[in-house]
């Protein structure tokens, strides 16, 4: 008598083995790739912020933060907080009211900050594996030369 054996049913215990384990690194990975772009959005909008503030010196710190807000796309912009400030040759005080004013009687440099600020929160539970948790905070501080 010869006695045949049957591997089918190993296969699928192997497979219910392995496939959660497969499906939570995917997960992760994913979460990775969207914590990642939040990071690099905000890095971006805030260079794009410091960049466009010293091309116009004498805009108002909403028109500064209305224009990071715009070129963010991949998340919810209303998310981001803007902060923008300027070095008066002794200290980094606040962005003034009108702008930057012209100096007289030639023009100086005028070195400007921008700093953007963003919370990224994960859409799993595996985002409170990342440093920060879920509710981690980007933030991004970029700086130019106005001439004003």
């Amino acid at each position: 008598m010869r006695l045949h054996r049957r591997d089918g049913g190993s296969a699928l215990v192997e497979f219910a083995i392995v496939a959660p384990v497969l499906l939570l690194l995917m997960i992760g990975i994913l979460e990775a790739g969207r914590a990642l772009n939040a990071y690099v959005t905000v890095r971006n909008a805030g260079a794009e912020g410091a960049h466009w503030a010293a091309l116009h010196p004498g805009a108002t710190e909403t028109a500064i933060g209305d224009m990071v807000r715009g070129r963010i796309t991949s998340f919810d912009a209303s998310l981001v907080d803007v902060n923008a400030k300027m070095n008066d040759g002794t200290a980094w005080v606040s962005w003034p009211t009108d702008g930057i004013p012209e100096s007289s009687p030639k023009p100086q440099i005028i070195p400007i900050a921008v700093e953007v600020s963003s919370t990224w929160s994960g859409v799993t539970f595996i985002g409170h594996f990342f440093p920060g948790g879920s509710g981690a905070t980007f933030t991004s501080r970029a700086t130019a030369d106005a001439v004003r």
